[in-house]
């Protein structure tokens, strides 16, 4: 981008320089720096000291910014990054192929992780949205199936698969954006199931509200499955204890 801003500032200042001073219209102007620029060379006469001066720098410092930019976009190619170049972009970062009933996992967060470990165990399709760049870049590296954009906008949704989706699963970073997350995915396929991550009580009420089938609160299910392995280990020291008798 730096390269092409600079190629850009040199293109006009060599286009008024030339129309300005030796008189040429805009479009010649314009073209005989592009020629110059790409080393074609041109059949004008300069006739003026101050623009065979501007053409100097043009030449030198066009020539020099142009092959600063291949050059470093073919580093980009090679070490396979020039994927990443346009991430601001809504979809960016893309690695899947189109499938049908699969899940789309909205947020790589802990409890997505974990989710997507499990599909992947019970061979389940399923497609990660996720905005973090890093993260995106990790995924990939390990295979994953990963689109990089916001969840939030209906278009990334749409690039997802969400009209043959299977399932939606929003663990995003608020319980809020989960919130809006559900509701602007039912707007596209209400016939899915839909599934969410609260951090709040109350929020577990309005992601079912808002038509999600399944809310999972994750201290809620820690605290019951620690409970539930401090009972099972007194029960397990109370049973070995009666054997021993």
């Amino acid at each position: 981008m730096f390269g092409i801003v600079i190629i850009s500032i040199i293109i006009l200042f060599g286009t008024l320089g030339f129309s300005y001073i030796e008189g040429y219209n805009l479009l010649d102007s314009f073209y005989w720096v592009i020629l110059n620029i790409t080393t074609v060379g041109s059949s004008i006469v300069l006739t003026n000291d101050i623009t065979k001066i501007i053409s100097i720098i043009v030449i030198i410092s066009g020539v020099g910014i142009v092959f600063y930019s291949l050059t470093l976009m073919a580093k980009m190619v090679i070490s396979g990054e020039i994927r990443f170049m346009f991430s601001s972009i809504k979809g960016g970062i893309i690695n899947m192929k189109k499938q049908k009933k699969h899940v789309i996992i909205c947020g790589y967060s802990k409890l997505g992780k974990y989710v997507c470990e499990t599909l992947r165990e019970n061979n389940q399709k399923y497609v990660i949205i996720e905005k973090d760049i890093e993260k995106c870049k990790k995924l990939l590296e390990n295979g994953e199936y990963v689109l990089q954009g916001n969840a939030l906008d209906q278009d990334i949704l749409k690039k997802a698969g969400i009209k043959d989706a299977k399932a939606l699963v929003a663990t995003l970073s608020n319980d809020a954006n989960n919130l809006y997350l559900i509701m602007t995915a039912k707007e596209i396929n209400s016939d899915i199931i839909f599934s969410g991550e609260a951090t709040s009580e109350e929020a577990v009420k309005r992601l079912h509200s808002v038509g999600s089938q399944i809310v999972v609160f994750p201290e809620v299910v820690g605290g019951k499955q620690l409970a539930n392995s401090i009972l099972r280990l007194e029960e397990a020291e109370k049973l070995e204890t009666i054997s021993k008798e």
